[in-house]
């Protein structure tokens, strides 16, 4: 196991999963629900996000949060936007941003 997982970089895969998990959110907000962002992060942090630690599943959200802005799209009140997110980072975020979403029972 990486010890030093926490500080690399995220895989396609962990950021597709953070997209996932802030689109769901973010769409359920929209829709006047509760949403439990420390839930949802823990949740992530049980699969998908394995190894990553609280604050950087948080940091992550605050990231999409800042690529939504920059898109012209709506993002989570509660996640303000990252004030610095890696060239690199915007553009995997974007690119998840972009692939099919998985559907949802209520799709």
């Amino acid at each position: 196991m990486d010890t030093e997982k926490s500080s690399s970089d995220w895989s396609d895969a962990e950021i597709q999963a953070a997209v996932d998990a802030y689109l769901s959110m973010l769409s359920r907000e929209q829709n006047g629900q509760p949403i439990n962002k420390a839930h949802e992060n823990h949740v992530l942090r049980e699969g998908a996000l394995a190894g990553r630690t609280k604050g950087s599943v948080e940091f992550r959200m605050q990231n999409i949060s800042t690529v939504l802005e920059e898109l012209g799209r709506k993002r989570i009140e509660g996640y303000k936007p990252a004030k610095n997110v890696g060239a690199n980072v915007a553009k995997s975020i974007r690119e998840a941003l972009n692939a099919p979403q998985p559907l949802t029972p209520e799709d």
